[in-house]
Order: structure tokens, then C-alpha cells, then sequence
């Protein structure tokens, strides 16, 4: 039992590193979204 207790808080602490970087990757996107927009109304020729 002690084994999969072990296992759980691995899977548990993954999942939380993986939960922050999905943040941090949403955050980056919503700052850059801006200039996305931007650069695709420009190649676009708007």
C-alpha cells in the first residue's frame, strides 16, 4: 500500500507541475494574443 500511496502523490505532484505549465502557457498566449491578431491582419492585407 505504501507503494501506491507513493505513486498517487507522484501522479498528484505531475499533475500540478503540468497544471502550471498549461497556466503559464495560457498566460503567454493571452499576452502575445494582441500581437497574433495584429501580425495576421498584416499578412492578410487588412
Amino acid at each position: 500500500m505504501n507503494r501506491q500511496q507513493e505513486q498517487i502523490r507522484q501522479m498528484t505532484n505531475d499533475l500540478q507541475a503540468l497544471m502550471r505549465r498549461l497556466q503559464d502557457l495560457s498566460n503567454a498566449y493571452k499576452s502575445l494574443e494582441p500581437l497574433l491578431l495584429r501580425l495576421d491582419s498584416l499578412l492578410n492585407g487588412r
